[in-house]
């Protein structure tokens, strides 16, 4: 991963601690928040991988889960990340693999991601987060992409 990624991505962490209610983010909207990123990676072609953490499952177990869930409501799993270059990214920031967790690797689309997201069961406590705090987000994360741009056009 570039550092103007790098960069790109620690400012929409940052700015998103900003907002009120955004400690719920990574409970229970988690995978929200990857479908959100990986929509602007993708349009970059910027490869990226979603990773479903969950420390009570196999990863076997996981893909399992994973592939089922796609055609049928599930109960979700503890913690979705996207991995970009060598890195795991959430609303918290980037951050290495946890070697205690049991992760799956997906290489799944937008719209895939959207999906698990939509047909899963999510921590409650994501409903406590404002229509008003997601549109903020999106809003962050669609200036700075904006901006990541800018910066990869001027290097050229």
């Amino acid at each position: 991963m570039n550092s103007i990624l790098e960069n790109t991505l620690e400012k929409i962490s940052k700015q998103i601690e900003s907002i009120e209610d955004s400690w719920y983010i990574n409970r229970g909207g988690c995978c929200y928040f990857a479908y959100l990123i990986a929509r602007q990676l993708t349009k970059r072609n910027i490869p990226y991988l979603l990773v479903i953490e969950d420390p009570w499952e196999s990863t076997r177990a996981l893909n399992n889960k994973a592939s089922k869930i796609l055609k049928r409501r599930g109960s979700g799993c503890k913690h979705v990340v996207l991995k970009i270059g060598s890195k795991l990214y959430d609303s918290d920031g980037l951050k290495h693999e946890d070697k205690d967790n049991a992760y799956e690797f997906f290489m799944w689309a937008p719209k895939n991601i959207r999906n698990y997201y939509k047909n899963n069961r999510w921590n409650d406590s994501f409903e406590n987060v404002s229509d008003y705090s997601l549109r903020k987000i999106k809003g962050i994360i669609n200036n700075e992409f904006k901006r990541y741009d800018k910066v990869e056009e001027s290097r050229y």
